[in-house]
């Protein structure tokens, strides 16, 4: 075998089970269920992404027009987003922070349709801000 091969068969193999132990790690959860139910849309004043406070667990998040979310350090969340715009990709939702960019624990999706959701577990207590990221 080609050195310049085993040398990236080695490379590729090191990224493999660093991702695997990412992945683990990222999916360990304390046991705490934390249900977020979200708004998002647009009205006179803009977008808004709001929290619907009556369906969702008790004092995680708040109902300002770009709304937060406070939890505890591997907390599962289960965050379910309604497009109040009907659908179609006129918004997409994102959780703040570098430690959500990539699968498992990336909640970042587009909203194809009315309702949509995503389960994560949090790296760390805090409030994190929900963001659209698509552009208007």
């Amino acid at each position: 075998m080609k050195p310049w091969l085993r040398t990236l068969l080695i490379v590729v193999a090191v990224v493999v089970v660093l991702y695997g132990a990412f992945s683990a790690f990222a999916m360990y959860s304390n046991g705490t269920e934390v249900n977020v139910r979200v708004h998002v849309g647009k009205d006179a004043q803009g977008m808004y992404m709001r929290c619907d406070a009556a369906n969702s667990t008790p004092g995680v998040c708040d109902d300002a027009r770009q709304m937060t979310v406070r939890v505890h350090a591997r907390d599962r969340v289960h965050m379910t987003v309604t497009d109040d715009d009907g659908g179609g990709h006129g918004h997409d939702f994102n959780v703040e922070g570098w430690q959500y960019f990539a699968w498992p624990n990336s909640p970042e999706t587009e909203l194809e349709a009315k309702t949509e959701s995503v389960t994560f577990t949090t790296w760390a207590r805090g409030t994190f801000h929900v963001l659209c990221e698509l552009p208007n």
